[in-house]
């Protein structure tokens, strides 16, 4: 596919020679090149936009979340609980998850602005989901919408009502974690600090300070703003402390990088806030780019 300019006059297409490209601030659009390029098309260097890489404040601490599921099957309700419940407590966030069986007993409770996440199904007695999502908004509820169905024969006329996610029946964990991320995400609520243990001392780091973590020997680095941080743990370890949160991508053996703190993609490597090289494995480059532009694209709609 051939590239002319993207709109702007100063950019430039993308050549053959080079493994990164370039991307001016003002034109977030630019990043989509990476999914619609060819390939063997090489790009120049990738400098996310300042609106995109600006850290979520945390909310810790500021009261309960409240979260409401609708559906009228009590076995997909139950699962979906635990599912939810499960999501919260890897993420140590603390929340109020209500259940109802149909429409009617979710409205007998129901006020505008009560819920800061709601999951509904789409097919239910009486009213359905999407039913229930319209009057919602036309009381000037904002709240994050999750449909969830047996069919994704309604996925396009969720977004009439701007649900932030479509989960299909049967519901697994995965699914659940991305669709509570991104609500997260939109609602400020991502946890802010992870819980480390350095020369046999706990010590809690924030997230937002990690710019990469790599493995040596039998230990794994978190590199920081304050320094370096070794812990004894294995690499699937520090994967699973980090499960579902969306910034931090694996890149190379034994290796994950924040993608909040990088400051440009280079082919063979991603360049951190401090001007660390994090490097990044020769198989699956492709892929490794199109996932972190895809970040940056999800990020810039948030």
């Amino acid at each position: 596919m051939e590239n002319k300019n993207f709109g702007t006059k100063g950019h430039k297409r993308c050549h053959d020679d080079k493994n990164y490209f370039y991307l001016k601030n003002e034109y977030v659009i630019i990043i989509t090149i990476s999914v619609i390029c060819s390939k063997n098309c090489d790009l120049k260097q990738i400098k996310p936009p300042e609106t995109v890489k600006q850290h979520i404040p945390a909310k810790e601490g500021s009261g309960f979340l409240q979260i409401a599921i609708v559906d009228d099957l009590e076995q997909d309700r139950s699962r979906l609980l635990g599912l939810v419940q499960s999501c919260l407590g890897r993420r140590q966030l603390e929340a109020e998850v209500s259940t109802f069986a149909d429409a009617k007993a979710f409205f007998k409770e129901y006020t505008s602005g009560k819920y800061d996440i709601v999951f509904l199904d789409m097919y239910m007695n009486g009213p359905d989901g999407l039913r229930v999502a319209q009057q919602m908004r036309e009381q000037g509820d904002a709240c994050q919408l999750i449909f969830v169905t047996s069919s994704d024969a309604f996925a396009v006329r969720s977004y009439e009502v701007e649900a932030s996610h479509y989960l299909l029946k049967p519901v697994e964990q995965a699914a659940v974690e991305q669709a509570m991320c991104r609500c997260l995400q939109r609602l400020g609520q991502q946890r802010s600090t992870i819980r480390l243990v350095a020369n046999r001392v706990p010590i809690q780091v924030p997230l937002a300070s990690i710019l990469w973590i790599g493995s040596e020997r039998n230990a794994m680095v978190f590199h920081t703003d304050g320094g370096q941080i070794r812990c004894y743990m294995t690499y699937e370890s520090a994967l699973e402390l980090l499960k579902g949160d969306p910034r931090f991508l694996p890149c190379y053996k034994g290796c994950l990088v924040n993608m909040d703190r990088v400051t440009s993609f280079l082919g063979d490597c991603f360049v951190v806030d401090n001007d660390e090289r994090v490097p990044v494995r020769k198989r699956g480059a492709g892929q490794i780019r199109q996932q972190y532009v895809q970040y940056l694209c999800e990020r810039a709609s948030v």
